[in-house]
């Protein structure tokens, strides 16, 4: 009888949009030990928002997002968002 194990790996990652949001596609699969064939197989995404540092070192993207979020494009999403952050309040009220 051959046992499994569990593996969990970060195999995709895609930098969409303007402000550069890191997707990150994360395989979660069950593993024969003997033969290494996938049993089973589900995915789950995760999207780093420009200047989220940390959550980027947590996916192991880190050298990534230095990469790609500058100053500039940090400042332009976190802008965005207050903008947005507004828009919904007038909305609201």
């Amino acid at each position: 009888m051959s046992t499994l194990k569990e593996q969990s790996i970060v195999d995709r990652v895609e930098i969409v949009g303007d402000y550069k949001h890191i997707q990150i596609r994360v395989a979660n699969r069950i593993i024969d030990n003997e033969t290494n064939e996938i049993k089973a197989e589900k995915f789950h995404r995760v999207v780093c928002e420009p200047g989220d540092i940390d959550k980027a070192k947590q996916y192991g993207v880190e050298k990534i997002a230095l990469a790609v979020w500058d100053e500039d494009i940090v400042n332009r999403y976190r802008d965005f968002l207050l903008k947005e952050s507004s828009q919904i309040q007038k909305r609201t009220v």
